[in-house]
């Protein structure tokens, strides 16, 4: 805390102006002795329920193609970008370069010390907001979310919940940074020499402020919100136009570097599962029941109920936040949007949009995930609230109504955390039709794990029947890739790996790699189809398409192509129509044969539930304009002219290019003559 340097004993000074020199500050004294506690209590919690998601997993893949050297890609040679936070990817990457562990114990210990880190700052952050030196706190809003299962849940799990709530809280410590800046600056009563000082003291925190609203754009797509918000505040609250200028050169150059990378590198505007997860349509009443799914199996609303009391209460009694007064007689007051309910307004007004957004777009298929981040938000300014002022100020609020409505959230807390929630033993939710999962519970109880012994590596994942022989096929046909590529038992291992079904003795399905080449009689070398464009090819990349990317991501080597039928890591895929009333976030699908298609798998090889003849129609569709413009822009090896047109088509072509899996509707269109498609490079493994 900024402290002006002068003369509190002074006759002429006030009470108060003596008793801000005061050594003891009781506000922030409880206000540490609360947060020090609660961030054990996170971390406690968030190790209690840890796991990884098979969504944190796809994060990981990223991360092993950034050490092998093949850049941020899920796939080598294929420049798209699965994950939605640029910025917990690369993270993860730098910790695991700097430790040298295993990318799943980084993953999740960055998690959950980033979940920690958001309640410890949060916490502290609401305390700066409070004028009175003598204020004794009782958590609130930290209590609430900390007692919500999903909340602690995705205090690990892989993906990038912990690293978000980090991100509101740090924003949340520098607004209060910059508000309290507006009371140093509207000190007057100092001689000139003295305010000059002060107000190049004073000016700081606004530009870190600018920064960190800059960077939201790389922490989530929708955290952009917050931080354009702030960033309009500021610039508004901007002493002059010069200054205006200088926070637009701090907070800009970061996103928009970014984002021309983006654009030129992967060909989009934004992330591939922004693209994949396109959400135009309005799933008004989906997204009350998501709502429903979230906070009826704990009574949240009771808890919300309360402490919407609690925030008239303050507002009734008078407690506004104000930053700490530095004068006695003619402090002016600080600029006009300097002030907490500032701060306080871009938080609730932030979240109350990102609520309606959730909401508008259906929810998500994830139980409570997708409402976690603008709750945080709303429950912040309430993260702790005070009990009484031990000076007797004319702020107190009556101890009663507070204390009153922290035992009920503590009460409600307790509820929350040993309240068993009905979860089917698969873990749906209620409603099946709202495809909503508790994912925890679903991937317990499908890798037939436990709470005490919870899936925490790609490897716990192949315990399930799905993955029979999963690790096994991958293994041998690496093996096989290392010898003579051009050997029959190569070429085997060079088209698709396949989940072939029930095969195995108890029912378990099992995988076989199918071959890209045949051998005639002669035993010559067959190139696989009919198709112009395969003659030239000098890798076959092995592919698999599995809807859960995570888990065959991660168990795959790098030099194996792995995609997902629902386009989160195929752009092909996430160009095709939505599915009516799917799964939110999983509402698109890549039909077998063309999956099979967009392969260099041999066509007469496929099993006989896969129509070969169809494949091959889709293979001469996919030589046409569209389709090979697509190819191109994120297979194609990176050159300057290969930038340059990348950024082009990401703003043109790209915002509306949509696919049909109809073979109708591609009727008379014809392959481009001379036409290749460009398929991935050799990786480094």
């Amino acid at each position: 805390m900024t402290v002006i340097e002068g003369n509190p004993s002074s006759p002429k000074a006030s009470p108060r102006a003596r008793s801000a020199k005061q050594p003891k500050n009781l506000t922030m004294l409880t206000t540490v002795a609360w947060a020090v506690p609660l961030l054990i209590i996170a971390l406690i919690a968030g190790w209690q329920r840890r796991w990884i998601s098979d969504d944190g997993l796809i994060v990981l893949r990223t991360v092993r193609n950034l050490q092998a050297g093949n850049g941020p890609v899920f796939n080598a040679g294929e420049r798209v970008e699965t994950n939605t936070s640029m910025l917990w990817q690369y993270s993860i990457y730098l910790f695991a370069e700097m430790t040298g562990g295993r990318l799943e114990t980084v993953s999740l210990w960055m998690a959950l010390i980033l979940t920690g880190l958001a309640v410890l700052i949060g916490v502290l952050a609401t305390g700066l907001f409070y004028r009175s030196r003598s204020l004794i706190f009782v958590p609130l809003g930290m209590v609430v979310y900390l007692a919500i299962p999903a909340a602690r849940d995705f205090a690990t799990s892989g993906l990038e919940w912990g690293l978000s709530i980090f991100w509101l809280s740090v924003l949340w410590l520098l607004l209060a940074l910059w508000i309290r800046e507006g009371a140093l600056a509207s000190y007057r009563t100092a001689p000139l020499s003295r305010h000059a000082k002060v107000s190049a003291q004073t000016h700081r925190a606004i530009y870190g402020l600018a920064f960190w609203a800059g960077v939201s754009w790389l922490v989530r797509p929708e955290l952009a919100l917050y931080g354009g918000i702030t960033g309009l505040i500021i610039l508004i609250a901007a002493r002059s136009w010069a200054q205006r200028a200088l926070i637009l050169a701090v907070a800009l150059p970061a996103p928009l570097a970014y984002q021309i990378f983006r654009m030129g590198y992967y060909g989009t505007i934004v992330p591939q599962t922004a693209v994949a997860k396109s959400a135009n349509e309005a799933l008004w009443g989906r997204g009350w029941d998501y709502v429903g799914n979230f906070v009826n199996p704990y009574g949240l609303w009771w808890a919300f109920g309360v402490l919407a009391l609690v925030t008239a209460a303050l507002v009734w009694f008078g407690l506004r936040a104000q930053p700490v007064v530095f004068s006695d007689a003619s402090l002016a007051s600080p600029p006009r949007l300097q002030r907490p309910a500032t701060a306080i307004a871009i938080l609730v007004v932030c979240a109350l949009f990102h609520f309606t957004y959730v909401i508008r777009v259906g929810g998500d298929f994830m139980h409570g995930r997708m409402l976690l981040i603008p709750l945080f938000a709303i429950l912040l300014p309430l993260s702790v609230v005070p009990l009484v002022d031990l000076r007797g100020s004319s702020m107190v609020i009556q101890p009663v109504l507070v204390g009153a409505g922290f035992l009920f959230c503590l009460g409600w807390a307790i509820f929350a955390i040993n309240h068993p929630v009905t979860y089917s033993a698969a873990g749906v939710k209620g409603m099946n039709d709202l495809h909503v999962v508790d994912e925890r519970t679903y991937w317990m109880y499908t890798t037939k794990t436990s709470p005490e012994q919870p899936p925490l590596y790609a490897s716990d994942y192949m315990d399930m029947a799905l993955m029979n022989g999963y690790a096994e096929a991958n293994k041998e046909c690496a093996e096989q890739r290392e010898g003579d590529p051009a050997s029959p038992e190569a070429r085997q291992c060079s088209g698709v790996l396949l989940s072939v079904g029930s095969v195995g003795p108890n029912g378990e399905d099992d995988w076989i790699p199918v071959g890209a080449v045949g051998l005639n009689p002669a035993g010559q070398p067959v190139i696989p189809g009919p198709v112009q464009g395969f003659e030239d090819l000098q890798y076959h990349p092995m592919t698999v398409s599995f809807l859960n990317l995570g888990m065959t991501g991660m168990m795959a080597p790098l030099d194996t192509r792995v995609v997902d039928p629902m386009g989160l890591a195929n752009p092909l895929a996430a160009r095709m129509p939505q599915i009516e009333n799917g799964r939110p976030g999983h509402d698109k699908y890549l039909p077998l044969e063309w999956q099979m298609a967009d392969s260099s798998v041999f066509v007469p090889f496929l099993p006989s539930y896969i129509d070969g003849e169809e494949v091959t129609e889709i293979r001469s569709i996919l030589y046409t304009e569209d389709f090979v413009e697509l190819f191109h822009v994120y297979r194609e090896p990176m050159s300057a002219h290969r930038f340059w047109d990348n950024i082009k088509y990401s703003l043109t072509t790209s915002r509306t290019l949509k696919f049909s899996d109809d073979l109708e509707d591609h009727e008379g269109l014809q392959p481009m003559p001379d036409a290749q498609i460009v398929w991935p490079q050799a990786a480094h493994k």
